[in-house]
C-alpha cells in the first residue's frame, strides 16, 4: 500500500539549499531560532504589559484579554526570524518552505475548515460521553475577540513555518544532499560496476522522509511538558497533531492548510467553546463549556480536551486517512 510519504513533496525543493546542516546542528539552530523567536516578544511584552495594567486597571479580564492577543500577534517574530535564516543562510525559496502560491486561497479554507470540523468533532465526542457541560456564553468584549482571533491566526501560521516550513524542511535537505552524493560517487565509479551498491549503502545512511516527520512532531510535543496539567495523553496528542499536520503538509505539497487548520484548531478550541489551550485560558469565547473533573481521561483535565482520549481517536482517524492518501503529485 502506497502511504503519503512516497512520490515527490514540496521538501524536495529543498535540494536547491546552498547550505544543509547535519540534523544535528539543524536542532541546536532550531533551538535558538525558538528562543529568539520567544525572547523577543517577551521585551516587549513586560513593559507594555505594565502600562497596560494601568489602562485597564478597573478589568482584570480586559486586561488579560488585551495581553493574550498581543502575545498571540508577537509570535510574528517566529516567522520572520525563520524565513530568514532560510532565505539568507540556507538560501532555499520560500517554496522550500513549504509556501506556495498555487492554490494558497483555496488550501487555506480547506484547512480552517478542518481544524474547526475536527476540534468539533472532539468536543462532541466529550459531550456524548458526559464530559463537558455548557454554561452559556461569554464575549465580553467585541474588539478583545478580535485581536485574539487575528492573534490565532499568526500563531497557528509560526508553528507550521518553524515546525514544518523550517524544521522538517532542513532535515530533509540533509536527506536530499546524502542522495545527491550517493549518485554523483555511483556515476565515478561506474566502470567498477558497482553504482547500485554505492546508492544503497549511502541510501541506508541517511534519514527517511518519515524520520523527519516524526522527529518534528515528537520534538515540538516535548517543548509542552512544562504546561499546565500536562499529561501522558497530552504528550500522545500533541505527537499525533503535530503529525497530523507534517502529513498534511506532504499530502497537499503545501504548507499552507496546515496554517489554518492550526490556527483554527487553536481558535475553535479557546474563543469558540471556551476550553483551555494547551492547559492555558485564552479570553472571550462565543460559547464557555465546562470541563467536568471526574472525566478527566475525556477532558484532559486542567490541560483541556487536547488532552483527552476523544482527541486521540479525532487524530488518529484523520492522520491514518492522510497518511494512506497518495499525494496530489504522486504520479503512480
Amino acid at each position: 500500500m502506497r502511504t503519503v510519504f512516497q512520490g515527490e513533496h514540496f521538501t524536495d525543493e529543498v535540494r536547491s539549499a546552498q547550505r544543509k546542516p547535519h540534523p544535528l546542528l539543524m536542532i541546536l539552530i532550531f533551538i535558538v531560532i525558538l528562543a529568539v523567536s520567544q525572547l523577543v516578544p517577551m521585551a516587549i511584552e513586560i513593559p507594555l504589559g505594565r502600562v497596560m495594567s494601568r489602562v485597564f486597571e478597573d478589568s482584570q479580564a480586559l486586561y488579560s484579554g488585551f495581553m493574550t492577543g498581543i502575545s498571540l500577534i508577537l509570535t510574528a517574530v517566529g516567522i520572520i526570524t525563520a524565513i530568514l535564516y532560510c532565505r539568507l543562510i540556507e538560501r532555499r525559496s520560500l517554496a522550500g518552505m513549504g509556501l506556495v502560491r498555487g492554490k494558497c486561497v483555496r488550501y487555506y479554507v480547506l484547512g480552517a475548515a478542518l481544524g474547526t470540523m475536527m476540534f468539533s468533532a472532539s468536543v462532541g465526542i466529550c459531550v456524548i460521553t458526559g464530559a463537558v457541560r455548557y454554561i452559556g456564553t461569554d464575549v465580553y468584549s467585541a474588539p478583545i475577540f478580535v485581536l485574539i482571533c487575528v492573534g490565532w491566526l499568526i500563531q497557528g501560521a509560526e508553528e507550521e513555518i518553524l515546525c514544518r516550513g523550517l524544521l522538517m524542511g532542513s532535515l530533509c535537505a540533509y536527506n536530499s544532499s546524502r542522495k545527491d552524493i550517493s549518485l554523483q560517487q555511483a556515476s565515478l565509479d561506474s566502470n567498477q560496476g558497482d553504482i547500485g551498491d554505492k546508492q544503497r549503502q549511502l541510501a541506508a545512511a541517511r534519514m527517511p522522509l518519515w524520520g523527519a516527520v516524526l522527529i518534528n512532531s515528537v520534538f515540538f510535543a516535548v517543548l509542552h511538558v512544562f504546561n499546565g496539567g500536562f499529561n501522558p495523553i497530552a504528550f500522545v496528542n500533541l505527537t499525533l497533531f503535530r503529525l497530523f499536520m507534517s502529513v498534511m503538509a506532504l499530502r497537499f505539497n503545501s504548507i499552507i492548510p496546515c496554517c489554518a487548520a492550526h490556527s483554527l484548531w487553536n481558535l475553535a478550541q479557546g474563543n469558540i467553546f471556551g476550553l483551555p489551550v494547551s492547559g492555558a485560558t485564552s479570553g472571550p469565547s462565543v460559547w464557555r463549556f465546562e470541563l467536568l473533573p471526574d472525566m478527566a481521561l475525556w477532558t484532559g483535565g486542567e490541560f483541556g480536551i487536547e488532552g483527552g482520549l476523544g482527541t486521540t481517536a479525532v487524530l488518529a482517524v484523520m492522520t491514518a486517512c492522510l497518511m494512506f492518501s497518495p499525494a496530489k503529485n504522486d504520479k503512480q
